[in-house]
């Protein structure tokens, strides 16, 4: 392997450094026999069951009473609260079959019925006029209506047409899907067919498990726990794959000669628990390697700057 090669080599790990982080190792979780063991990462946890993610991605959940008193006490921590917090950050990007990219969280699957009828002009979904819907649902009842009768319904106007021929009789469909939480709170419901290949691959594994127990509370609110954990799992993998392309476009750029990497230290600020660090990061100039390393390191101020040489 050539000197060129190498130094190539480790200027992507570098880079790697600086976009991923370095993770935390894996917990080691013991059974309350202590006879078994499993190393892997707390994603979920609901009072009762939690979701563990090990280093190949699969999910594997777990009963809270299975585990060892020390990791039960783990599981009800602040430190494990928090940990949990960090992964539910952050907006997710759920893309539709038409293209269209809807931003929520996904809390459950739903299975429900929805009605259409005219009465006097006036259109009425499940008995709520057309009009008086959230803005979300006047977009997606269009399209289950389409979905159900192969007609081009796209709108209001759409549904308009159709339920007018229908001349008053009801029509009722009944959707399957999940629960997404929108930025502004809210829970809505989305049925399956609307979302693309891509994010039913995470989204659907469950639902013959949830629709099987329909009748069980405990077994549903399990499903909905493994359900959220594939999604953030989803998510999460999307998130890396964007960032290592991000990182081979950066790693292509320092090639080219358009940026530098940069040795930032830097010195925690008055009631940031830590010591000095030193850090590489790309950068144009100094100047933007200190911001970018400030952000990647709040709480910390900026000490010596010094361009790490170019050698190939």
């Amino acid at each position: 392997m050539g000197v060129d090669t190498m130094l190539r080599i480790t200027v992507f790990f570098v880079f790697a450094a600086t976009w991923f982080g370095l993770d935390a190792q894996a917990r080691v979780w013991t059974d309350s026999t202590g006879n078994y063991s499993l190393e892997g990462d707390l994603v979920a946890f609901d009072g009762a069951d939690l979701v563990l993610q090990k280093a190949d991605n699969t999910l594997v959940g777990v009963d809270l009473e299975q585990l060892s008193e020390k990791d039960q006490e783990y599981v009800k921590s602040k430190e494990a609260k928090d940990t949990l917090d960090q992964k539910g950050k952050g907006e997710h990007a759920w893309e539709m079959r038409n293209g269209l990219k809807v931003i929520g969280k996904v809390v459950d699957y739903m299975r429900r019925d929805v009605t259409f009828r005219m009465f006097r002009g006036t259109i009425y979904v499940n008995d709520q006029k057309f009009e008086n819907l959230p803005e979300v649902y006047q977009k997606i009842t269009p399209l289950v209506a389409a979905h159900f009768t192969e007609r081009n319904i796209t709108d209001r106007a759409g549904l308009f047409d159709w339920l007018r021929r229908r001349r008053g009789e009801p029509e009722t469909f009944t959707t399957e899907g999940v629960l997404l939480e929108l930025p502004n709170g809210n829970h809505y419901a989305v049925p399956f067919f609307l979302f693309s290949d891509k994010a039913l691959l995470a989204l659907k594994p469950g639902w013959d498990r949830w629709a099987a127990s329909a009748q069980e509370y405990e077994d549903q609110q399990e499903s909905a726990l493994y359900l959220q954990s594939q999604a953030q799992a989803f998510q999460e993998d999307a998130q890396r794959t964007a960032e290592f392309q991000k990182l081979q476009l950066q790693l292509q750029g320092y090639t080219a000669g358009l940026f530098s990497l940069w040795e930032v230290v830097l010195y925690p600020n008055p009631g940031t628990p830590g010591t000095a660090l030193s850090v590489v990061v790309p950068g144009r100039d100094s100047r933007q390697a200190s911001i970018t390393a400030m952000e990647r390191n709040p709480g910390y101020s900026v000490g010596p700057v010094a361009r790490v040489n170019r050698q190939f």
